[in-house]
């Protein structure tokens, strides 16, 4: 699975230095990003673990859902109503089905047992359930986030807890375009360390119940925007996509309806935008609404000509840009060489970031050497550790 799986990623996933393939994109892609039957039936897709034990197997396609709903549950994993009939979360309906790629060409799915060679992570330390009611609004689309009344900012009540006398140089890991392959999902939330970030896809289906899982092991979490690429229609960054030919006021829009997908996240981080994001006029209204949501935007990488860097501190929005996409080509040597630039960068600078994908290649790499970390006298540490700590020319 994993060779087969390889080769069609990297038939997938070619393209210039200048933009990686995008997490949305991965939607029409290969190896990971297909909603499996359970999840097009709208079936539950995780049960959350419990503190200190191994999650219970997933559930067939049939019986009842026991999935948390994200608003209600408890950080004990306790178990909670069942999702939405349909493959519902929030009220909005499920994704396109992905299934299908380029021109019609079909996918195969991932199986969850790609995955079963990573040994899953005992859950010690799950953090608060989301969203905290003081920090959500109601806007048309949906709930968003919103600074409290006391001041307080999503981006610090969500974090994960960090040492922050660590003196070590330290490396941020963020796993993106999840939500929308069942496996895949699963995998990241059960198989990384809690230090490890996940990104969700503005598209993908139950992202409240996903969310609320990711919580329960740790994880903190991003929402993924989606914006205008420069090899737009080969790259489709789809319908909620914040594009440059549209009026600022409908791409704020759209930028609301990805924020009202899922609770509890506490920074957004571009998807794709390898056009849209060169153009600091029309990219400066949507990091202010960002910044005045109690967030952090992080710089997925995809291109070096990002103009977010610097608008962002222009605007004092709290920052952080990828400085190595890992699985650019998902091949075990490439991503080794490039987990090597990772903890290269973090010596020179005291930090870096990388992105990932959930292929079953990416997350067999990565999970054996953040096991080499300690070793390395290097640090694990979740994204809100890197806002506003990277030096940017």
């Amino acid at each position: 699975v994993l060779v087969i799986g390889g080769v069609v990623a990297m038939l997938f996933l070619g393209g210039d230095d200048d933009e990686a393939e995008s997490p949305a994109n991965q939607s029409k892609s290969a190896v990971s990003m297909d909603l499996d039957v359970a999840t097009k039936g709208g079936k539950k897709m995780l049960t959350p673990p419990k503190s200190g034990n191994k999650a219970p197997p997933l559930p067939t396609t049939g019986g009842k859902s026991t999935d948390l709903p994200a608003t209600k549950r408890a950080a004990s994993g306790k178990k909670g109503a069942p999702l939405p009939a349909g493959g519902k979360a929030n009220g909005k309906a499920s994704s396109p089905n992905p299934s299908r790629g380029v021109a019609g060409t079909q996918i195969a799915s991932v199986a969850a047992a790609s995955f079963k060679k990573i040994p899953e992570i005992k859950i010690e330390n799950p953090l608060s359930a989301v969203p905290d009611p003081e920090l959500v609004e109601q806007a048309s689309q949906g709930q968003i986030p919103k600074i409290g009344k006391d001041g307080r900012l999503a981006l610090k009540v969500y974090a994960r807890p960090f040492n922050k006398s660590d003196s070590r140089p330290r490396i941020a890991l963020i796993v993106t375009g999840l939500g929308l392959s069942r496996a895949a999902t699963e995998a990241a939330v059960r198989r990384l360390p809690g230090a490890v970030t996940l990104a969700f896809d503005s598209y993908g289906s139950n992202l409240a119940d996903w969310a609320a899982a990711a919580r329960d092991a740790g994880h903190e979490t991003l929402i993924l925007l989606p914006m205008e690429t420069s090899a737009f229609p080969v790259r489709d960054p789809g319908p909620n996509a914040i594009v440059s030919t549209l009026e600022q006021k409908e791409n704020l829009r759209r930028l609301e309806v990805v924020m009202s997908r899922m609770p509890g996240y506490l920074g957004v981080m571009n998807s794709m935008g390898s056009l849209f994001i060169q153009d600091g006029i029309r990219l400066k209204p949507i990091l202010e609404v960002i910044k005045t949501r109690g967030l952090m935007f992080v710089d997925s990488g995809q291109t070096r000509k990002s103009a977010a860097p610097k608008v962002a501190t222009e605007i004092g929005l709290p920052k952080a840009i990828s400085n190595v996409i890992v699985d650019r080509k998902p091949s075990r040597a490439y991503i080794n060489r490039q987990l090597a630039r990772l903890e290269n960068i973090a010596r020179k600078q005291s930090v870096s970031i990388g992105i990932f994908h959930p292929y079953p290649v990416s997350l067999q790499q990565v999970t054996a050497w953040i096991k080499t970390l300690d070793k390395k006298k290097l640090a694990l540490g979740p994204i809100s550790t890197m806002a506003d700590v990277q030096f940017i020319k």
